[in-house]
């Protein structure tokens, strides 16, 4: 339902609750936050059996997107690394975690969401 929602482009922050490197963005218009660490096939199933999702990273444009793996793309040969979900968003201690900025500083932008 939600795969014509807006994505945006995954951006390397801190974890604000345990401090952790991760990348955030959105993916199908809902907030994503994903540890930075690559996982083959049986550390995916364990992530998944822990209640975390597995996102594809895919790169255009210079830019890194997540793409929630359904079981189609489970099943399916993988063509681009997998990550799972940062662990401290299942935990539901804050419901919109926030990550902090980058140490390197970064260019603003007056991007607008459109709609």
């Amino acid at each position: 339902m939600t795969e014509h929602f807006i994505d945006r482009p995954l951006v390397l922050g801190r974890c604000t609750r345990c401090g952790a490197w991760i990348l955030a963005g959105h993916n199908a218009g809902l907030r994503v936050l994903v540890d930075l660490d690559h996982l083959d096939a049986a550390a995916e199933l364990l992530a998944l059996a822990a209640g975390r999702h597995t996102y594809n990273l895919l790169t255009l444009r210079r830019a890194v997107w997540a793409e929630w793996r359904c079981s189609f793309r489970i099943a399916a040969p993988r063509r681009h690394p997998v990550v799972a979900s940062h662990p401290c968003w299942q935990r539901g201690f804050t419901p919109m975690p926030a990550v902090s900025a980058p140490e390197s500083p970064v260019e603003a932008t007056d991007e607008r969401i459109p709609f």
